[in-house]
């Protein structure tokens, strides 16, 4: 299918793009290439030699690579044409989320390999890290091909003190395939790197040209006081300016943080891309989108959209809307007739042309060639080692060391996105490390990410006085499970104005049937009167943060009246964190059981992660989770507390016997002798 169309363009931007970027093409000498290495073709028709430009449609790109190496033009007679970017300029201080490689510790050292994806001039690198204080000594360096490595800086201080943080190392408009950065961790322990992110430096200023790209909200999730938006651009490794935001609210502010989803050290993690406010003033126009500026160059196909709604009820979005910029290339054409672009192959790298062919005159105008979108290559021939398109199966395993059983219930095909419910997170470790999917005796590959979301759950009240204290008021809040991984605890009230000193604790028995109490939380717990909103408890909630795993399912709650009287409480939620499975049965494959409950195991590792990225990318089929099933290990009465109370009550049974055995064999005391 051939598509041609010669467009009229702004002559004084486009002189300048091209004057400031690169010179047009003479006429080179075209070489021959093998076209059933690239996946996808497009086909577009020159009907005169000369100069033009291509603007590179998103399916286009969405099919290159990231960098967009792959991209071959070939002429009429199927000869290599030589072409170039009319890269437009990236505005000061813009960004690129890089790609972490590996992330090594070797000898006292944390050594992180990153992939820049870009041949632009870098101003610095910066390392994202888990919350923490923490000083380490840097050594930083570059190559362009990943073993010819050259230090720029070493003994550089990287460092969260006291509010005081320096992450950025500078690069000096340095240009380089691969940065290296490794943390001394002789004295310090290592660091939790969760994303990198390059500088790109500051180009000359022309007016950019942001073209509209529509986004499709994919999945809308409410957690515990925050909504999470999976959006598709449609297109990968597009440049992207800004997301605009369209709601019916007259007036809102949220905190929102862009991410996109990545394995890291075999885990599902997901790494900021930027953050910034959704906010409408009272007096703002109506219907005017608020933007979140973005500066993301070949940004992911699926982005993750966090939405801090606080106290407020969920922010309504009716349409989400990209600003992208354009991507074009230029070449020469010798001749008219039926060209070809094409794209689609992950092992190409970038073409090395002659720049001696360049000629320094700039034409006043250069026609726009309108290709189509690609189609598939009839002469494609896959490549062997292609595990995008092969489902895994995993080894067989042995589950009688597992205690506990579930069916997964498809709710469609491909892949699919499977979240373990309360009963999971209380049986499972707290790692999550014994977790396995098995059909037919054999492991389903899986992705786990433990993300910091949270799930919030009723908690049962019930008044529980102590007549001997009369100034305390105390409560049992029954959890819906034993062994749950708290993260806070939310307590809300019907009394408008109080202080009362509070304390959350579990009582605890050990083996020997002795009780205590364990305090998880002291705090003050302040109630004014406004504090409300229509529909919920806005303010004033006793919000306990924690980071435990509870013994058993009731917690206690008191507060001390001191001389006034008890307050009324309203209702109590927990909170435990979301873990998600991604995973991808073959066709034909009945559906897996999830197993957990086996503290021994050991974490499992699945060639599932060298394909992480498609997955990750590919829509998904919400799965579920269907009843309970006890396994015979569940059920064995010689282990946990269970084998306490068997051992116990044995051996009182054993005592019993043996004295009745003893009584047996005493001899019986003789009777008196008949009288006379």
């Amino acid at each position: 299918m051939k598509k041609l169309l010669r467009l009229p363009v702004d002559v004084n931007s486009r002189r300048l793009l091209l004057l400031t970027t690169f010179a047009v093409f003479a006429v080179l000498p075209a070489q021959a290439i093998e076209p059933a290495q690239w996946r996808q073709r497009a086909a577009f028709e020159v009907m005169e030699s000369g100069s033009f430009s291509i603007e590179l449609s998103p399916a286009l790109i969405d099919a290159a690579q990231p960098n967009l190496a792959d991209i071959r033009l070939l002429d009429s007679q199927g000869r290599e044409t030589p072409y170039g970017f009319l890269n437009p300029p990236r505005p000061a201080g813009a960004r690129i989320v890089a790609a972490v490689n590996e992330v090594r510790l070797v000898d006292g050292a944390t050594v992180i390999t990153i992939t820049t994806g870009t041949s632009d001039p870098l101003s610095s690198v910066t390392i994202e890290t888990a919350p923490g204080d923490f000083l380490k000594p840097a050594k930083i360096e570059v190559s362009q091909g990943g073993d010819d490595w050259r230090v720029i800086a070493a003994g550089v201080p990287l460092f969260h003190k006291n509010g005081a943080t320096q992450l950025m190392f500078p690069l000096r408009r340095m240009t380089a395939a691969f940065v290296r950065v490794t943390l001394d961790d002789t004295k310090t322990p290592p660091l939790a790197v969760t994303g990198v992110s390059m500088g790109i430096a500051p180009a000359a200023v022309v007016p950019l040209r942001a073209l509209p790209q529509p986004v499709v909200i994919r999945q809308r999730e409410e957690f515990s006081r925050e909504t999470v938006l999976t959006l598709d651009l449609g297109a990968a490794h597009l440049t992207l300016t800004a997301l605009e935001f369209t709601s019916d609210e007259p007036v809102f502010s949220r905190a929102v943080t862009l991410a996109e989803r990545q394995m890291q050290n075999e885990t599902v993690v997901e790494r900021v891309i930027t953050r910034g406010t959704l906010a409408r003033a009272p007096d703002a126009a109506g219907g005017a989108p608020s933007v979140l500026t973005l500066n993301v160059f070949s940004a992911p196909r699926e982005l993750v959209l966090h939405v801090d709604n606080g106290d407020s009820p969920p922010l309504e979005l009716s349409a989400i809307q990209a600003r992208r910029l354009p991507r074009e290339i230029v070449f020469n054409a010798p001749q008219a007739g039926a060209w070809t672009l094409l794209v689609g192959n992950a092992t190409a790298v970038p073409p090395r042309y002659d720049l001696a062919g360049f000629v320094t005159a700039t034409p006043a105008t250069t026609p726009m060639i309108v290709v189509g979108e690609p189609v598939a290559n009839p002469v494609y021939q896959a490549p062997r080692e292609a595990l995008a398109d092969v489902p895994l199966t995993g080894a067989p395993l042995d589950t009688l060391a597992w205690k506990f059983r579930r069916p997964v219930v498809f709710a469609g095909d491909g892949v699919q996105q499977l979240e373990v419910d309360l009963g999971v997170v209380a049986r499972a470790r707290s790692d999550f490390a014994d977790i396995r999917l098995v059909s037919d005796g054999k492991q389903i590959p899986f992705l786990l990410e433990s993300t910091a979301l949270s799930r919030e759950f009723d908690a049962v009240i019930v008044a529980d006085d102590d007549p001997k204290r009369p100034r305390t008021s105390r409560w049992k809040l029954t959890l819906p499970q034993a062994g749950l991984p708290l993260r806070r605890v939310v307590v809300s009230s019907l009394t408008p104005l109080f202080q009362r000193r509070v304390r959350l604790t579990e009582e605890l028995t050990d083996e020997r049937g002795q009780n205590s109490a364990r305090v998880l939380a002291d705090a003050v717990w302040t109630r004014q009167p406004g504090q409300t909103t229509v529909g919920q408890q806005a303010t004033g909630n006793l919000v306990i943060p924690l980071d435990f795993r509870t013994t058993g399912a009731v917690l206690t709650l008191e507060a001390d009246n001191d001389d006034n009287p008890p307050i009324v409480l309203d209702s109590a939620r927990g909170a435990v964190g979301v873990t998600r499975l991604y995973f991808k049965p073959a066709p034909g494959t009945t559906a897996p059981d999830i197993i957990y409950g086996n503290p021994q195991a050991a974490p499992p590792r699945y060639d599932l992660a060298l394909i992480a990225p498609q997955m990750l990318r590919a829509p998904k089929s919400m799965a579920k989770l269907g009843a309970e099933i006890p396994t015979a290990v569940a059920l064995d009465l010689f282990s946990g507390r269970s084998s306490t109370l068997f051992f116990w009550g044995v051996l009182a049974l054993v005592v019993v016997l043996l004295l009745v055995i003893v009584a047996r064999l005493l001899p019986k005391p003789a009777t008196g002798g008949s009288r006379d």
